[in-house]
């Protein structure tokens, strides 16, 4: 394996992001695999005929991280990208006619489990292949006021799947299944909570509180990491409660840098405040320590006009704003992460044709400038999670990429 290797791999992910991939019907006779379900959203427009999976894995890094390269199925039936069987072995088949070899994420080993009469799997999603994923809450009060977020689809997605009786779990449940996944399944590396608002800021961070004291000793007994991603509240000491509830990390989102943007695309956060939603990243570093805060952005719409038209994207401009925003988060000593823009039409903001050599540039230099930063541990070998969790953005491929750079820098300043 070379960072030459992983570089060509990565590059193919960016298009399986910016251009979708087709599922052939032969894999059906494949069934040991992570099938594709709603965690938060869903990736595409489209319908498939056929039970397909949640991820493809597309290369193995055995030199750095000891992880794999995987790739989030945005299902697109029209795309050139194709998954297939050939003689019992799973291709992936390229637009020029090159064939891949790939493999399936497998099942959890927690899918015969249940938790309030409902499947645990309702409740815990594995994503990629060591990451344990919980949603509080499907609904979320932006959409209440009607000041939703331009592009989430967290809402709309539950109410057509309903794939869990209420949209709001109850913590105890919410308890009671991640203690008997992470008991079950033991690839599980990291934990990470997400929902949307639920009465008000404050009482969101008091649910998560609630389900982190509750998991404490089983993630603390099996050394996993925990990861809490919500709004910060109005009581900005509830920042401390969550750090002694147990969890590692948090996740305050800006969403969008340009002020002006943002007051347009996240109008239930413009009425927290952009500066004050600022003010809580830094108070949380000095609770939760420099590398373990952070905020997302979404990557393809920073560059959208106030008219939020699509049509005309620069993504030139775009890489550029993106760029802008790791140099301020970075600035101060907040890890800025990306996840890459999709749309099943269930948002304000609509399809985005995205350009996968583009997205490939960004996140190659998104790597280099967070690998120099000196925000990471050594030991960590990824910005958040794994290699092998993030199949639906980029941001640690980037950074692997970075360090894999480095490596190759130095034996050639060696030699």
């Amino acid at each position: 394996m070379s960072y030459i290797d992983f570089r060509e791999a990565m590059k193919l992910k960016a298009y399986l992001l910016a251009e979708g991939l087709n599922i052939d019907k032969s894999i059906e006779s494949n069934t040991n695999f992570n099938y594709k379900k709603f965690h938060l959203y869903d990736h595409s427009s489209e319908t498939p005929s056929i039970i397909i999976p949640d991820d493809i894995i597309i290369f193995h890094d055995k030199e750095y991280s000891g992880k794999d390269i995987i790739s989030r199925n945005r299902f697109n039936p029209n795309s050139k990208w194709l998954v297939k069987l050939i003689n019992g072995k799973l291709v992936l088949e390229n637009p020029d006619g090159k064939i891949n070899d790939i493999s399936f994420p497998p099942r959890p080993l927690f899918d015969n489990l249940e938790v309030n009469n409902q499947p645990l799997e309702k409740l815990v999603t594995k994503l990629g292949t060591d990451l344990c994923g919980v949603i509080l809450s499907n609904n979320c009060f932006y959409f209440g006021s009607k000041k939703e977020c331009k592009f989430c689809e967290i809402l709309p997605t539950y109410l057509d799947y309903k794939s869990y009786p209420t949209a709001t779990k109850k913590t105890k449940h919410l308890i009671d299944a991640l203690n008997k996944a992470l008991e079950a399944d033991n690839t599980f590396e990291h934990i990470v909570i997400t929902t949307g608002n639920v009465g008000s800021y404050d009482k969101t961070l008091e649910l998560f509180i609630e389900v982190g004291k509750g998991i404490k000793e089983t993630k603390d007994t099996k050394k996993i990491i925990s990861t809490a991603t919500l709004m910060p509240p109005n009581d900005f000491t509830y920042i401390d409660k969550l750090k002694e509830a147990g969890f590692d990390n948090v996740y305050f989102d800006l969403e969008i840098l340009d002020e002006n943007l943002f007051n347009i695309v996240v109008p239930g956060k413009a009425d927290y405040g952009y500066q004050r939603l600022i003010d809580a990243l830094k108070y949380a570093t000095n609770i939760f320590g420099k590398g373990n805060v952070f905020s997302n952005l979404v990557y393809g719409i920073q560059t959208l006009p106030e008219s939020l038209e699509t049509l005309n994207i620069d993504f030139i401009k775009e890489n550029q704003k993106c760029l802008e925003a790791v140099d301020f988060l970075l600035n101060i000593n907040v890890l800025p992460v990306f996840t890459v823009y999709h749309s099943s039409g269930r948002n304000e903001i609509g399809k985005i044709e995205l350009e996968g050599s583009k997205l490939f540039e960004f996140f190659e230099e998104y790597g280099r400038r967070i690998y120099g930063s000196n925000l990471i541990p050594e030991s960590r070998k990824s910005i958040i999670f794994s290699l092998g969790s993030t199949s639906n953005t980029m941001y640690n491929d980037g950074f692997v990429l970075a360090a894999l750079e480095s490596q190759k820098n130095k034996l050639a300043v060696e030699v």
